[in-house]
């Protein structure tokens, strides 16, 4: 567990120590499992100092392929404490999950220890707060950002929002396949399957029209982001982005030096080379004598094997909006996309 200090405010009247408002120093930050940042802020903000001091952290986990998280706020000055708990199921459309808000599942002496005691010296003299309200439950999908109301100040009605964040790194950790560190091949790691009881299962599958065909080497995909990228060994900032890209070509751009097309196949028509290769959750190639290795969460191509990589390159690209420009970026792109790109 981890905690950081965050303010909320009820009024004393104790004027003297002007103390008012509510304000949070700084952003949230968790342990467990991977996949869902959490963080909190105040609407509207205000300076301090505040009538109460709070501390907020999470805890999360995976149990049974569900995402399990406790989210807790908690006050040692007036010793009360609040929360939800969130449950996120995978759901058989692709990056979509569904999302369940609970009653926060933890009392006080669960609360993070104090210099190795526990928080809660005497339990009954804690008080769990509710919270504004909860959400209904609700399909989520990588890269949402989802807004709760956690709580008013009772005096300034300012109210404190917490705001979830999905990643793409939650279907890898529902899924099991997250790659070890220090692991160049993804993990295989079964998970069991639920009994199917004929509730809860209601769902409209995906469904794709045209004519039956066979499956081709085409029709495999890669898959990036979040990664960490690293040029003749030196490691570039992080993309800002969060979310993942899947394509037959996916691509990532670095400050200056333009835009690099990945595939699997060599498409020499549109000016890829053969430069590397695919191993797991990495991507190793090397250009006009610079070596570019990229690495992800999760395997980047399907099956259980290395591959050839081949990449195109584009000095010349940059993003359209100024701002994107100094940050790494990424994306997919389609082959005919592609084609009529180079063209003009």
């Amino acid at each position: 567990m981890y905690a950081i200090r965050i303010a909320f405010v009820v009024s004393f009247g104790v004027t003297a120590l002007a103390q008012s408002g509510v304000g949070i120093p700084g952003n949230s930050t968790g342990g467990g499992a991977p996949g869902v940042r959490f963080s909190a802020r105040v609407d509207p903000p205000s300076p301090g100092p505040w009538a109460r001091n709070f501390s907020i952290g999470y805890e999360a986990k995976i149990v049974d392929s569900y995402y399990v998280a406790h989210r807790y706020l908690y006050d040692d000055t007036h010793d009360v404490f609040l929360g939800y708990d969130l449950l996120i199921q995978s759901q058989p459309q692709a990056d979509t999950f569904l999302a369940s808000f609970l009653e926060l599942g933890i009392g006080a002496l669960e609360l993070p220890s104090l210099a190795g005691h526990p928080r809660a010296q005497d339990p009954g003299e804690w008080t769990k707060l509710p919270l504004d309200k909860y959400p209904s439950r609700q399909l989520i999908h990588v890269g949402d950002v989802i807004t709760i109301d956690v709580w008013t100040a009772p005096d300034t009605k300012q109210k404190i929002k917490d705001e979830i964040r999905i990643d793409a790194i939650l279907v890898d950790a529902i899924a099991g396949t997250i790659t070890p560190q220090g692991s160049s091949v993804p993990a295989r790691v079964v998970v069991p399957a639920r009994a199917a009881t004929g509730r809860g299962l209601a769902f409209t599958p995906p469904t794709v029209a045209g004519r039956v065909r066979g499956f081709s080497v085409e029709d495999a995909e890669m898959r990036i982001g979040p990664f960490r990228i690293s040029v003749d060994g030196i490691v570039e900032t992080p993309p800002k982005i969060a979310t993942a890209s899947t394509g037959a070509l996916v691509w990532f751009s670095l400050p200056n030096r333009g835009r690099y097309v990945l595939s699997l196949l060599p498409h020499p028509t549109l000016g890829f080379t053969e430069a590397g290769e695919v191993r797991g959750g990495v991507a190793l190639f090397t250009l006009a004598g610079t070596t570019i290795k990229l690495e992800c969460p999760a395997a980047i191509a399907p099956g259980y094997a290395a591959y050839n990589l081949y990449v195109m390159h584009d000095p010349q690209w940059e993003p359209t909006a100024q701002s994107q420009r100094r940050d790494i970026q990424y994306g997919s792109v389609d082959i005919e996309e592609l084609a009529k790109l180079m063209q003009n």
